[in-house]
């Protein structure tokens, strides 16, 4: 989005308590020119680099994700930090522990992690998978332990 229509968007709600925008690590340069009260929202989803190269094909290593999310602090913005629960090719018990274990690893400095589950979209190579019974999404019970995991270290914001 071109740089003038980011900032006419956030003037036009400046009213707003507080504007949440969703990004990619690769688009946080220049964000301390844009106005108000930002909440920046990158997915990580995993800090486990071969989840995000193998699993969910993200396009980026924990370390290039990291600095761009120390960035959005150095520029005085919030972080919401988004990590899916049960990628493909993961069973139920390392999904868990890879989800609690990437919130650990954000925990100094995240305002808020938001854990996704994974949920299952038509036309795509996880629908296959699920068609042909070689993935599944998680069960409840394991979003439960997630979330109960992680507010044992996490004293922020936890979304779901």
């Amino acid at each position: 989005m071109p740089r003038e229509l980011q900032i006419y968007a956030i003037k036009k709600f400046s009213k707003a308590k507080k504007i949440v925008i969703e990004s990619r690590p690769e688009f946080i340069k220049n964000l301390n020119e844009l106005p108000g009260n930002l909440e920046i929202a990158m997915g990580l989803e995993s800090s486990n680099d071969k989840v995000l190269e193998y699993s969910i094909n993200k396009g980026f290593r924990f370390k290039a994700w990291l600095k761009n999310a120390k960035l959005v602090k150095e520029y005085g913005k919030r972080l919401r930090v988004y990590i899916l629960i049960k990628p493909p090719f993961l069973k139920e018990r390392e999904a868990m522990e890879d989800a609690v274990n990437s919130a650990k690893k954000v925990a100094n400095i995240a305002d808020v992690i938001s854990f996704n589950p994974t949920a299952i979209h038509g036309k795509t190579i996880l629908e296959a998978l699920w068609q042909r019974h070689l993935y599944r999404p998680p069960w409840l019970w394991s979003i439960v332990q997630v979330i109960k995991e992680t507010k044992k270290f996490y004293e922020g914001m936890i979304k779901c």
